[in-house]
């Protein structure tokens, strides 16, 4: 059975990853902002028809000659036979028909066959006449809504009628057999390596860029004339501008730093009641499971590994959850693409642009694909310093184990009746890794010599209230990525903590013979002790315990994974289930006899887990990104250094 391949191509921000969830069923991310959509996803869609259909989506670009990474994607569908598409879903935003139309005529210049579709999403679709744009195009136009599953059968009906009347190509546009100037230009800019050698040839190929382009310019403004209405530009030129806002120069910054403010005051007061329901449940499941199977070995595992490891970080998906909606809110209004023009000017002095602001403010939801949000920037210094500081960022990994650290030596008061002083640190954090990870890009902008770029171009979407039913299915599907992608490290690291605590080298026959487990007093001379104490002098300058340096090195498969090591540790030999928390405050320094976890220890941990790159995946993508070993190598050395030593520092001044 053959394969129809239709690429989604566009300008960003037009639905093209909207209309790829609809008919592949599948749950890609969407926003209110460019730049979402970083490479090529690929799915297939189940259509009524004889043939297979495979959607690729393509990120979207103002242009064929493109000029970041992501934009590149166009580029390598159309030379690429293997990728090569049958058919075009061109898609299009109602608010900006002449840019969209300018990028159409490029396309269609391909010769591939075309379908105009207009994402309704808008509410200015009523001004276009789209019989008369279809005449003009002579190609298909389709007004649709890319959120409504009946729109499926109007592009199926429409794909079937395009297959039956056209023979598919078998060979790739190639240098010889492209008869037509624009695809020729196109060629010559993007793939033709033999031209950068020729300067009389460039300016030619260059001069004929500018003049195909301005004609149709032309073209795109003479028919927007003819098929929009003029109430369109009316009401545009009526509403209320909210940039005069969120954008003044006065008021945006204050505003910003409110709404960052607001965030975390929100995210400890509306967690505190799930969390505590969730700890309840879990204390309630580790004694059943012991009263009903007793103390052997199988209700140790199950209690104690198990429940206690993956429990330990499922109470803090609440916070989780609450983060990644209001950072959904943000993306969907179209205030995160505000935030970027506002922080260009900062951004630039330290070789950043605008654009890394998007990077830098994912990174607080994940590094992975903030670092793949990189793409987007065009200049490669740039680019390369946003990979390099995004992992400064605190991920939501972080989140439970700021949390469990700030609980333990941050009393929680409220300063002038409504500000949490555990709020106030959990801020401080953010704010810290943000202050050091532009003092990192500064620093590296000195290092690294190459020629600065003096602008950076932000396209900004219009204002919108958020979809609250896609606010909450990004939360419900990023919750749920969060637990089973790091449930299944964490059970598995727990399981084995669970048996190197449980058993020790003298008395592993004795155990496996009696089914007795070791007392708390017998958990240092385990095979977890006998490992934690081997390592206890790298950290001693830290005032970190074995216990701790134990769970520091579990955290570099995923830092969350503190928070379930310090729970089976802490619950290894317990009759019942006791809180981390709870736990940690207990813990007696065995020299001093007094809590382990003082206001510089508790500091000093949280310093070191601020700053240091404990995330296999994020190196892993360091390196996918830079193709080079060498640049995730000095990232992790530099980023580990700088925490080791600052959270010796501050354990030794003076603080309680």
């Amino acid at each position: 059975m053959s394969v129809t391949k239709i690429a989604i191509v566009g300008n960003p921000n037009t639905g093209k990853t909207t209309l790829f969830n609809l008919l592949t069923n599948e749950n890609k991310k969407t926003g209110n902002y460019s730049g979402v959509t970083v490479s090529r996803y690929s799915g297939f869609w189940n259509i009524n028809a004889i043939e297979k259909v495979e959607l690729a989506d393509i990120p979207g670009c103002y242009s064929l000659f493109p000029k970041s990474e992501d934009e590149k994607a166009n580029i390598e569908i159309l030379f690429n036979n293997e990728i090569k598409p049958d058919i075009l879903f061109f898609v299009a935003d109602s608010s900006n028909l002449k840019r969209s139309l300018q990028l159409l005529f490029q396309w269609l210049e391909f010769k591939i066959p075309t379908i105009f579709l207009i994402n309704s999403f808008s509410k200015n679709h009523s001004n276009i006449d789209i019989q008369k744009l279809s005449s003009y195009l002579k190609i298909p136009v389709y007004l649709l809504d890319f959120k409504n599953e009946k729109n499926k059968h109007v592009l199926e009906n429409e794909v079937e009628n395009t297959i039956s009347s056209f023979q598919k190509t078998t060979t790739t546009f190639l240098k010889e057999n492209i008869n037509f100037d624009f695809c020729q230009i196109v060629f010559s800019l993007n793939c033709d390596k033999n031209i950068s050698n020729n300067l009389h040839q460039q300016e030619e190929i260059r001069s004929k860029k500018q003049f195909f382009l301005l004609e149709k310019y032309k073209l795109a403004d003479s028919i927007c004339e003819e098929c929009i209405s003029n109430s369109l530009i009316q009401t545009k030129n009526n509403r209320f501008d909210f940039d005069k806002i969120f954008l003044n120069k006065f008021l945006a910054f204050p505003i910003f730093i409110f709404l960052i403010f607001l965030t975390f005051q929100l995210l400890y007061s509306l967690s505190q009641y799930p969390i505590n329901g969730l700890e309840f449940l879990i204390s309630e499941t580790n004694n059943f499971l012991k009263y009903v199977l007793g103390n052997g070995i199988l209700s140790s595992i199950l209690a104690d590994a198990i429940v206690t490891g993956v429990g330990s970080v499922l109470i803090f998906v609440p916070q989780i959850a609450i983060l990644i909606a209001i950072l959904s809110f943000l993306e969907e209004s179209g205030y995160m693409a505000r935030v970027v023009v506002m922080m260009n000017k900062i951004m630039y002095p330290l070789g950043l642009n605008g654009k890394s602001v998007v990077p830098l403010i994912s990174g607080i939801a994940c590094a992975i694909p903030a670092i793949l949000s990189a793409r987007t920037i065009k200049n490669p210094k740039e680019r390369l310093l946003t990979i390099l500081v995004t992992p400064f960022m605190s991920c939501s990994a972080r989140l439970p184990v700021y949390t469990v650290l700030i609980s333990v030596v941050i009393p929680s008061t409220l300063i002038f009746g409504f500000i949490n002083t555990q709020a106030l640190v959990f801020i401080s954090l953010y704010l810290g890794s943000t202050i050091i990870a532009l003092f990192t890009a500064a620093l590296l902008n000195k290092l690294i010599k190459t020629k600065p770029v003096h602008y950076s171009v932000v396209e900004l979407p219009n204002y919108r209230f958020p979809n609250l039913i896609k606010v909450l299915k990004q939360v419900y599907l990023q919750s749920k990525d969060f637990v089973f992608g790091s449930g299944k490290i964490i059970i598995a690291i727990s399981i084995i903590l669970w048996a190197l605590t449980y058993f020790s080298p003298q008395n592993v026959s004795q155990i496996l013979s009696t089914n007795q487990s070791i007392s708390q007093s017998e958990i240092e001379v385990s095979f977890v002790g006998i490992i934690g104490k081997f390592i206890e002098p790298i950290f001693l300058p830290l005032g970190f315990d074995w216990k701790i340096d134990i769970a520091l090195i579990t955290s570099f498969a995923a830092r969350e994974v503190f928070v379930g090591t310090m729970s089976v540790l802490y619950n290894a030999n317990q009759d019942g289930y006791i809180s981390l928390v709870e736990a940690m405050k207990n813990e007696i320094n065995p020299i001093t006899n007094k809590p382990l976890y003082t206001l510089n220890l508790g500091l000093a941990l949280l310093t070191f887990y601020m700053l240091a790159l404990q995330c296999m995946s994020t190196i892993a993508v360091v390196y996918q990104e830079t193709k080079s070993f060498v640049y995730p190598l000095l990232q992790w050395i530099y980023m580990s250094g700088l925490a080791y030593l600052l959270a010796m520092f501050i354990y030794w001044i003076p603080l309680s």
